[in-house]
């Protein structure tokens, strides 16, 4: 199994998780404890796969031995956490669910201390949705631990959900607040007790989430991943190589190949496409009866968070993607609101496959930007893309709509690309914010201040420098004072 983990043949690599993953479950007794460490750094070798199927394995292998093997992991929570976090983030739900499983094993399993410096150490993460993921994981271990209100690592966890309620993003805050009501509701922890611990901001935060503003939602901790999905077949493409073998070797096959497709995520997004499916609600939402379009909004988002992944590999996206875009310029208003509150659905679901559509899709939020009718809507659908869509994509597509945007959408689009800068995973020389974003910023000098700011931190004055170089001297001595 180890050798098989270490190789370069994918297939292998697959064969040796689920192995791994079986051993865990069922035979636990068998794997020596000196030999985990060995065995976890494999399966973390096999977490940044660039298969998606390995790399959901992998995740599900780790979570696995977490649940096996419980405090003997002790000792690698704080090299497996930032890696779990990351992974967490990720735009690809297929991998993304499986690593928040992984995570609360981990959180649930492992000492709490050690589980709770190692999301510390995350917490002033550039990327917002890495801190998202430490308010989940810390609100995870809140929920998973009934006594938490005597425990002496209660200090530490009140200190990092204090951290959590002060940040920048509206998800990490919300998730913090949630956290806090559940330990002063459900766990009976007096108010004045989790304000000691944290600073006089953070108590301010708390007095206003316990004021009755914000709702308590009650949390179920979601169940492991089911043992239904061992998943210890091989993928297709393993299967269909296989098939061309010797003729005794193929009946093996055949009774692989029954089950040879990828774990299926839990939400559903791996399940395979119906295409007869597709082209009957591409027709439904050109129909001429609004109430036919209105309808088919609601199937064809129940229909791309089915099958998200399977649509975006089948190449065939685009043209029910091209009717999506028309419906959020319906001339019926009730189909063009829908139609944006099906798009908070969708842009999670399909994630980074969302960059095939960008060039088509931002023209059509930054329209619903300017009507004060669907203004706040379509805020939220961006917000959607900033977390889930490709980074460099977004900073490119809204720079050029900013470009030609009415006064009234160029502030939200200059704000979405201050915070697309701040957390900026451009590639090392920065093509997309020096050639698309800075350029724009000093165009627009007067109302792109915090931009221009921003930028200056992510990219070094020498490239602030270098665009101004080509401003009149007037513009240069605004530049000047913009940024002093």
């Amino acid at each position: 199994v180890l050798s098989q983990l270490q190789s370069d043949d994918w297939e292998a690599n697959f064969e040796a998780l689920s192995t791994v993953r079986r051993l865990a479950l069922h035979h636990a007794s068998v794997i020596d404890a000196v030999k985990v460490h060995t065995i976890i750094s494999g399966i973390m070798k096999q977490v940044s796969n660039l298969r998606s199927s390995v790399s959901k394995n992998a995740l599900m292998a780790l979570e696995s031995m977490c649940a096996a093997f419980s405090r003997a992991m002790d000792s690698e929570v704080e090299s497996i956490v930032p890696v779990l976090l990351k992974r967490c983030a990720d735009s690809n739900a297929f991998v993304c669910e499986s690593a928040a499983a992984s995570l609360r094993a981990v959180v649930l399993k492992c000492t709490t201390s050690r589980v709770v410096s190692a999301l510390t150490s995350r917490a002033s993460s550039k990327a917002a949705p890495i801190r998202r993921e430490v308010a989940r994981g810390i609100y995870a271990l809140i929920l998973g631990q009934a006594d938490i209100q005597t425990s002496k690592d209660l200090p530490p966890v009140l200190q990092l959900v204090g951290r959590c309620l002060e940040d920048s993003n509206n998800e990490v805050r919300d998730i913090a607040k949630q956290a806090i009501l559940h330990l002063h509701h459900i766990q009976r922890l007096p108010s004045e007790r989790i304000k000691r611990f944290l600073s006089a901001s953070a108590q301010s935060k708390v007095n206003s989430a316990l004021s009755g503003k914000v709702a308590y939602v009650p949390q179920l901790l979601p169940k492991s991943s089911s043992l239904m999905e061992i998943a210890s077949e091989l993928p297709s493409s393993a299967t269909k190589k296989r098939e061309t073998t010797s003729a005794p070797k193929a009946k093996k096959t055949a009774k692989l190949s029954s089950r040879a497709s990828p774990p299926a995520s839990s939400n559903g997004t791996r399940l395979k496409m119906n295409s007869d499916e597709l082209h009957r609600l591409e027709a439904k939402l050109d129909s001429n009866n609004w109430k036919d379009r209105f309808d088919a909004l609601n199937e064809t988002t129940n229909f791309i968070c089915g099958c998200a992944s399977a649509l975006v590999e089948s190449g065939q996206m685009l043209n029910l993607f091209d009717q999506l875009i028309k419906r959020l310029d319906d001339g019926n208003a009730k189909v063009n609101v829908l139609a944006l509150e099906c798009m908070e659905r969708i842009v999670p679901a399909v994630g980074s496959g969302m960059e095939q559509i960008l060039p088509n899709f931002v023209p059509a939020i930054a329209k619903n930007l300017a009507n004060a009718r669907t203004s706040s809507l379509a805020l939220s659908v961006v917000r959607q893309l900033c977390a889930h869509a490709d980074n460099r994509s977004l900073c490119q597509q809204f720079a050029i709509q900013a470009r030609s945007a009415n006064s009234r959408v160029i502030p939200a689009l200059l704000d979405t690309l201050t915070q697309l800068t701040a957390h900026s995973l451009d590639d090392k020389n920065n093509y997309v914010l020096t050639r698309h974003v800075l350029p724009l910023a000093v165009d627009l000098l007067k109302e792109a201040k915090r931009l221009l700011r921003q930028l200056r931190r992510t990219l070094g004055p020498t490239a602030i420098s270098n665009a101004a170089s080509k401003l009149s001297s007037t513009q240069q001595d605004k530049l000047a004072a913009v940024l002093r």
